[in-house]
Parts: C-alpha cells; sequence; structure tokens
C-alpha cells in the first residue's frame, strides 16, 4: 500500500486475476490486460491508502465513489463510539473513535440488498495496523471470510508488483 492490489485467479501462474492500481481496475486473462476501467475501490481507500494519502485526497475519492460527508453521525457499537459517514440509502463507513481505525462500509445495491464489509481483530503489523480478519456480508448474511495469519513485512517489494504491461504470472507480492 498505497499502489495498489493484484489478486490472482486459479493457481499463481495462470495469468488471470484483477489489479487496482491508481483507482484504475485492470482485468487480465491469460496474461492479457481484457479490460480497464475507472474504479476508486472503497474497500482499498477506507482500509488502506487513508493512512497514506493526505485527508483532501482521501475525501476526494471517497465523495467520487459516492460518500455524503455531508451525512456524519455517532453510534454505539459494542460499548465503542464510531463515526458513520455517508447516506444509509446509499453508502456508509464507520470508523473507530478511539484508534481511528476503519471499522466496516455498507450500501444498497440497485436491488435493495445491503452489501456490508468488515475490518475485525486488527493487530500491530509494524509502524501500522492490520485486520486480521474480513468479512463480506449481503443482508446480514455472511457471504465470503478472510482470515489472516503468520504476517511478515517483506525489506522491499519488486517493482514490478503492479505493473500492468507486464505478464500478470509473472507478478510476484
Amino acid at each position: 500500500m498505497p499502489e495498489g492490489l493484484a489478486i490472482k485467479f486459479g493457481d499463481m501462474k495462470s495469468g488471470n486475476g484483477i489489479t487496482f492500481k491508481a483507482d484504475s481496475q485492470f482485468v487480465w486473462q491469460e496474461n492479457k490486460v481484457v479490460s480497464k476501467v475507472k474504479r476508486v475501490h472503497t474497500l482499498l481507500v477506507l482500509g488502506f491508502s487513508v493512512y497514506f494519502d493526505n485527508p483532501k485526497q482521501t475525501i476526494a475519492k471517497l465523495q467520487e465513489a459516492g460518500y455524503d460527508f455531508d451525512k456524519f453521525e455517532l453510534d454505539i457499537v459494542d460499548g465503542k463510539t464510531e463515526f458513520v459517514i455517508g447516506d444509509p440509502e446509499k453508502w456508509r463507513f464507520w470508523i473507530d473513535a478511539e484508534t481511528y481505525l476503519f471499522k466496516r462500509m455498507n450500501r444498497k445495491d440497485k436491488n435493495g440488498n445491503i452489501i456490508e464489509s468488515q475490518f475485525n481483530k486488527y493487530e500491530r503489523l509494524g509502524e501500522g495496523w492490520i485486520a486480521t480478519e474480513v468479512l463480506f456480508l449481503k443482508n446480514n448474511e455472511l457471504t465470503m471470510k478472510e482470515v489472516y495469519r503468520d504476517i511478515t513485512l517483506p525489506k522491499s517489494l519488486p517493482t514490478n508488483l503492479f505493473s500492468t504491461t507486464e505478464l500478470f504470472s509473472e507478478l510476484i507480492w
């Protein structure tokens, strides 16, 4: 972070997947970019790049994605105060008022379903924090759970990590 996110489908050498970089989404098939669209990946902004970007840049990205910063309230969740930003009929996100860590976001899809993502079980990693559990829900029903363990920080990263011109199967993380 804050460079982006690479997700590979199938095995690591398949050449298929998605890369998110510079507010764009690249879809790879057989090591070729088959589509590129402008997309502010709000989960990456709220969960990661918010800690690297300046506040004006973060707010601009989130407003572009549809968050209404004129809508603000406090919520008590499990006895803790959280800031809630956004319109409950569209996009909202929650920030822990004590730690300032991103907690969750939700939105209504075109069919009225509530789609939610949660960052839970934060642990210290280097000079920052990382959520070791990420939950995805639809209408309060769990659809996917990611659990991270044995997390380490590399001393350096490959320069081609988020390349959009090199073979996707060769990108290393």
